[in-house]
């Protein structure tokens, strides 16, 4: 390969692959082309706030922001390659001595995420200004730190990673290939682009059922509008603690869980109480029942629930 405009190409693309399947972003290579000039990069380094706006609004790509701004800072600094060694091929054939590698790898397992030849390509084009440059991009997918006080309480401070950063546009077919109901947080409802995401998602699906997640997410969204999304996607169940089902109030159409934390949960206006456990960390205690009553019921939520209190850190 010694075409610039192909090799840069390949830097558009994997820059938007980052964190999602090559199935999605080869599905919407055309309209890559198209949105991005062919990739000439002289074209793509001249993209105004104005023709940025207008790849935000392209739903056949990936419509995130940070991922496009990359793309056209790394069309300015292949110009200054370009400038300086001739051409963008001639630059990256440097790292391998001009000559391809023929690697034969007999399995999938066996082909390493990285090499020398590639580590060496991602940190000179990283010092030169290039964003998103791999060979393996890091990037949390969410991190939550729990302080637990024997189970009774607990301090929580939540990073959600590049989970909140999904769009719609993302999403494939296949993810949803007998998939018969889908559980979402209210966080997956609260901010853009998830939560056209998570509306996608719901529309795929026949049933559905949704966790309040929190009584900040709810008053931060709204509490009316959050209701009103509740009436338009109709979930059979809605699972929420005391205080979340408090402000929520009655939802016609669906039947509203309330957990109760070490008392148990009310279902159908009974209340069940909880299983015996020694708690000891409550973290991901209602995810775990929520998960246990979809499957099998009150019992089943329940006994999943005795379970995750009774291990640290969060678990289904």
């Amino acid at each position: 390969m010694h075409d610039d405009r192909r090799l840069f190409e390949f830097l558009v693309l994997e820059g938007a692959q980052a964190g999602l399947s090559w199935e999605t972003i080869l599905k919407k290579r055309d309209n890559y082309r198209a949105a991005f000039s062919d990739f000439v990069p002289a074209t793509v380094a001249r993209f105004t706030e104005k023709r940025i706006q207008k790849l935000l609004a392209d739903p056949g790509i990936i419509r995130n922001r940070l991922k496009i701004e990359a793309a056209i800072k790394n069309a300015r600094c292949c110009l200054d390659v370009q400038s300086e060694f001739g051409s963008l091929d001639a630059y990256l054939w440097t790292f391998v001595a001009n000559r391809a590698i023929q690697n034969r790898w007999r399995r999938h397992q066996d082909i390493p995420a990285k090499t020398s030849e590639s580590e060496a390509m991602s940190k000179d084009l990283a010092r030169r200004g290039l964003a998103i440059t791999g060979p393996v991009i890091e990037g949390p997918t969410g991190v939550v730190v729990s302080l637990s006080a024997g189970g009774t309480s607990r301090s929580m401070l939540t990073d959600r990673g590049v989970g909140p950063l999904l769009a719609a546009d993302a999403l494939a077919d296949g993810w949803f290939t007998g998939c018969g109901l889908l559980h979402l947080p209210a966080y997956s409802l609260a901010s853009e682009p998830i939560r056209g995401a998570a509306l996608a998602a719901a529309a795929r699906v026949p049933r559905l059922s949704v966790d309040l997640s929190s009584t900040a997410v709810l008053r931060g969204h709204g509490v009316g509008r959050f209701r009103d999304l509740l009436a338009e996607l109709r979930p059979e169940t809605v699972f929420g603690t005391e205080a979340e089902a408090e402000l929520i109030g009655d939802l016609p159409g669906s039947d509203l869980v309330v957990k109760l934390g070490p008392r148990g949960v009310r279902a159908a206006g009974v209340v069940h109480p909880a299983r015996p456990a020694r708690a000891v960390d409550s973290t991901g205690a209602g995810d775990a029942f929520a998960a246990g009553y979809l499957l099998g019921g009150v019992s089943l939520g329940l006994a999943a629930a005795a379970r995750a209190v009774a291990t640290m850190g969060a678990m289904p």
